[in-house]
C-alpha cells in the first residue's frame, strides 16, 4: 500500500488489518486514526506533496480564503466580481467550463427580491400597468424598494 511508504506508524506496512481493501474497510476507524495522527501536526500542503510523491491521490482541503486565492482557480477565472446594489462587490462562481467559440460570463449580480417583478408580471403574465400597480399597493406582489 502506497500510503504505508509515507505514514510513519510502527508495523503499518505489515499490519494484516490493512493488507487488503476488505480488511481496510473492516478496520476503517483504526486506519483513519493512524492517518489522522500522522496529519495532525503537518502542514496540509506538505502532507499532500508527500502523499502525491508516493502515488497517493491527495490534495489539501481548502479554507474559504484558499478557495478565493488559489492560483489555479484565479488563472481559470473561476471567480467573477460583480457589484451588488446592496452588498457591494461580490464574487460569483463561474461554471467549470468556458468555450473558446462561445465564451460566457456572469452578466449581473444576484437579483434583489422583487427586482424583476415588473417584467415578469407585465410581460409574461400580462398584467396591465393598473393591475400591476394595484397588486403592488395591496401587498400581493412583494418588492424590494432599495
Amino acid at each position: 500500500m502506497r500510503l504505508t511508504r509515507v505514514v510513519e506508524h510502527p508495523g503499518f506496512a505489515t499490519d494484516e488489518r490493512f493488507a487488503s481493501q476488505g480488511n481496510r474497510k473492516l478496520h476503517e476507524a483504526e486506519l483513519n486514526a493512524i492517518v489522522a495522527a500522522w496529519c495532525y501536526d503537518r502542514d496540509a500542503g506538505l502532507a499532500a506533496t508527500e502523499l502525491q510523491d508516493a502515488g497517493v491521490h491527495a490534495y489539501p482541503v481548502n479554507t474559504v480564503e484558499d478557495v478565493f486565492s488559489d492560483p489555479q482557480l484565479r488563472e481559470q477565472k473561476v471567480w467573477r466580481h460583480r457589484q451588488h446594489p446592496i452588498m457591494g462587490e461580490q464574487a460569483y462562481m463561474f461554471p467549470a467550463f468556458d468555450l473558446d467559440d462561445m465564451p460566457g460570463d456572469i452578466t449581473s449580480s444576484a437579483p434583489l427580491f422583487g427586482g424583476d417583478n415588473d417584467h415578469v408580471f407585465r410581460t409574461f403574465l400580462g398584467l396591465s400597468a393598473d393591475e400591476y400597480a394595484a397588486s403592488r399597493a395591496s401587498g400581493a406582489i412583494g418588492v424590494h424598494d432599495r
